[in-house]
């Protein structure tokens, strides 16, 4: 059965006896059904976290690895356990990472977050977010990053976080990472 949607048969071609226009109309309905089954999407979650994440370096990115639930899915690999989701057919897709941070150390630090591949190879740097935590008491921001990257079969997306200002730490409380195909 071939890959390409052929349009449908003509209407002459739909006599109630003529069993080719029906067989026909069943196979692009079957195809066009097998077609929308084709959507690309997975998630990577966690909620109420306490870990901290050591900024031991100014200005140097550190992996989240936060997540503790892989999400839906199709057609993408989620794998809460290496913070990443692989893709598994090149195209261009959406990646959102939504997470909300909590400042340790007292003082007041800037934190950027950015959606990388590969194990922190290259920065989809269309996918960033910068956001400053006053220190004190209340020390704590949500930060959401969104944008399109054309992206290989086999590469990693993962979620990594830099404070840009001193080597005040950081915890990720709540942090999700979803990625759609577009095309």
């Amino acid at each position: 059965m071939s890959n390409n949607l052929n349009p449908p048969p003509s209407l002459i071609d739909l006599v109630p006896d003529n069993k080719q226009a029906d067989y026909q109309w069943k196979k692009w309905f079957s195809l066009l059904w097998n077609k929308l089954k084709e959507y690309h999407y997975a998630n990577v979650h966690g909620h109420d976290q306490t870990t901290v994440t050591v900024v031991s370096t100014i200005s140097t990115w550190y992996q989240v690895t936060n997540f503790t639930v892989n999400g839906p899915s199709s057609n993408l690999i989620p794998d809460y356990t290496n913070s990443h989701i692989t893709i598994t057919e090149n195209g261009d897709y959406k990646t959102s990472i939504a997470l909300c941070i909590d400042g340790v150390g007292g003082g007041g630090a800037s934190f950027d977050i950015s959606a990388f591949r590969n194990n922190g190879a290259t920065e989809l740097v269309n996918v960033h977010a910068s956001q400053y935590l006053n220190g004190g008491s209340k020390n704590d921001a949500a930060m959401a990053a969104i944008g399109i990257n054309t992206l290989a079969q086999n590469d990693t997306i993962e979620v990594w976080i830099m404070n840009t200002s001193n080597t005040n730490n950081v915890i990720v409380t709540d942090v999700s990472l979803t990625i759609e195909k577009v095309n």
